[in-house]
């Protein structure tokens, strides 16, 4: 087996994205297989990569934990899409 990708900023920005167009964006991982968060997110990505931590400090988190969970869904969706916009990404 080949070594797995790192899981990057660009890498989360892009996967984000696609979680932003899906109906309902809690209980989704950007990082996890089929973007489902019951899917351990170290599935795919190499074992130094901390994806959870990417995400977080993607946001100005400091926790490691979904975003929806910490913030509730409506402020995880409106400070992911302006951390979006202020990194270049929309």
């Amino acid at each position: 087996m080949g070594k797995k990708p790192k899981y990057t900023e660009a890498i989360h920005a892009e996967r984000i994205m696609a979680i932003l167009e899906k109906d309902d964006v809690c209980e989704c991982c950007p990082a996890a297989r089929r973007y489902m968060s019951y899917n351990p997110c170290n599935d795919m990505w190499d074992y130094e990569t901390n994806p959870c931590r990417i995400c977080a400090e993607f946001i100005g988190q400091e926790k490691c934990y979904c975003p929806c969970f910490i913030l509730g869904k409506e402020k995880a969706i409106a400070v992911t899409i302006q951390a979006l916009k202020e990194k270049g990404y929309m």
